[in-house]
């Protein structure tokens, strides 16, 4: 019974390691160039990808300094975020 239980252990100690968070919400700090910043970060147009959903709210000025925005985080492999994705605005 205890190996079953140090394995239960093992399995949630790799899964916690493992996980990575993918969507976060942004703040627009400038529309053109684009710049977003999460998490202590400020992201510059050439690591933002957007979707096709945002490039419309963006050119059709929907999309403004101050907004939030959900973005999913692009990793490399020792975890660091490489790039993101702008996905959608939120609307409270």
């Amino acid at each position: 019974m205890s190996s079953i239980n140090d394995l239960i252990r093992l399995i949630r100690r790799i899964s916690k390691e493992e996980f990575r968070p993918s969507f976060f919400y942004a703040e627009i700090t400038n529309i053109s160039p684009l710049r977003l910043a999460f998490n202590g970060l400020e992201l510059i147009s050439e690591q933002i990808m957007l979707t096709n959903t945002a490039k419309t709210l963006i050119t059709s000025n929907n999309m403004l300094k101050g907004d939030t925005v959900l973005i999913k985080a692009n990793y490399e492999d020792d975890n660091s975020i490489y790039s993101v994705l702008l996905v959608d605005k939120v609307v409270k």
